[in-house]
């Protein structure tokens, strides 16, 4: 009786490979009633992300095992195993552990630390049971990783900082005008970036948000999406007359917000702060806009730069977190070896 884990992640195999293995949610169940009647499969719970396809399993022969979890990975992609030689990885008793754990903890994420993939490690888990192909070994394999990702979080800075330039825009914001409840807050822009700013105000319970763009409808669309309000391109100098943060995110080629314009503009809010957020590449505002009084203007570069040293202290804790992790891996293989020599 042997633990195993066979996948691939973003580390290993290009977004198109993964994708043709990808399980949605709404095949996970029928996928995992087809796995509990693979051979020599015992227990078995499928992790699938936008980054990783997973099994984790309790198999009683590992070659064979390692065999058939990659063929039931790739059942429905013809040829694809073979075509992914090389991309595979697998793990065994120990390494499936502990693998497991980096995961839960965020380790082994595109953006290290994040935690969102611990919600996602839970939903596997939770289908999993659901769908009966869990026993023993996997209840507490997945428990003692929730406890594992808890105990890393909690002892190391691996989830401290921001690191994503929206959610840092936003968290200047707060640093600059306090509590961001009951302001007005514009984007500029209609593309991915400014999608992922409007979700982050949104969380941070901003309820007034206004979208402008050239094309329109592309704003009407973006707006309906986090209950903000649309308004023409043409419209959006003069809406910065009531306006508290303005952030942007164009494809224009050349500044849309000039000195002149905020100059003219402070006298009109008669001083009141503006908080300018430029995150287009190239610029949406005049640089000199920075030294008008009551103006402050930040650049993707600023912005980034606090990401980066976000990112390089989260790595600076790698070292801690995977001492901690071989520290629960080894207490969860003893309970482990106990199990498997026993009736």
């Amino acid at each position: 009786m042997k633990l195993i884990t066979v996948g691939i992640n973003h580390q290993t195999a290009e977004v198109e490979e993964r994708e043709k293995i990808f399980l949605p949610s709404k095949d996970l169940e029928s996928a995992l009633k087809d796995l509990a009647k693979t051979p020599p499969v015992r227990e078995g719970v499928i992790l699938s992300t936008c980054n990783r396809v997973e099994i984790y399993g309790l198999v009683d022969n590992i070659d064979a095992g390692e065999e058939q979890l990659k063929r039931f990975l790739c059942r429905n992609a013809p040829g694809q195993m073979e075509r992914m030689d090389g991309k595979w990885y697998t793990h065994v008793d120990h390494g499936s552990v502990a693998h497991l754990f980096k995961v839960a903890s965020g380790l082994d994420s595109m953006v290290l630390g994040e935690s969102e993939i611990l919600g996602q490690v839970k939903n596997a888990y939770q289908e999993a049971v659901k769908a009966q192909t869990t026993g023993k070994v996997m209840h507490a394999l997945f428990q003692k990783s929730f406890q594992a990702a808890k105990f890393v979080r909690e002892q190391t800075g691996i989830g401290r900082g921001l690191v994503s330039v929206s959610s840092v825009a936003v968290s200047l914001a707060k640093r600059i005008l306090g509590s961001l409840n009951g302001r007005r807050i514009m984007v500029i822009g209609a593309g991915e970036m400014s999608s992922l700013t409007l979700k982050s105000l949104k969380e941070n319970g901003v309820s007034t948000m206004i979208v402008s763009n050239r094309n329109y409808d592309k704003a009407v669309e973006l707006a309906r999406q986090f209950d903000a309000k649309a308004i023409s391109f043409d419209e959006f100098p003069s809406a910065m007359r009531q306006t508290d943060i303005v952030i942007s995110s164009t494809a224009a080629p050349h500044f849309i917000i000039t000195r002149e314009q905020v100059v003219h503009l402070m006298k009109e809010r008669k001083q009141r702060p503006l908080f300018l957020l430029d995150i287009a590449v190239p610029r949406d505002v005049y640089p000199e806009v920075n030294d008008v009084d009551n103006v402050y203007l930040y650049n993707i570069d600023d912005l980034q730069g606090i990401v980066k040293e976000n990112l390089d202290y989260r790595h600076s804790q790698l070292s801690l977190c995977h001492s901690l992790i071989q520290q629960k891996s080894e207490r969860f293989m003893s309970w482990f070896h106990q199990i498997r020599s026993s009736p």
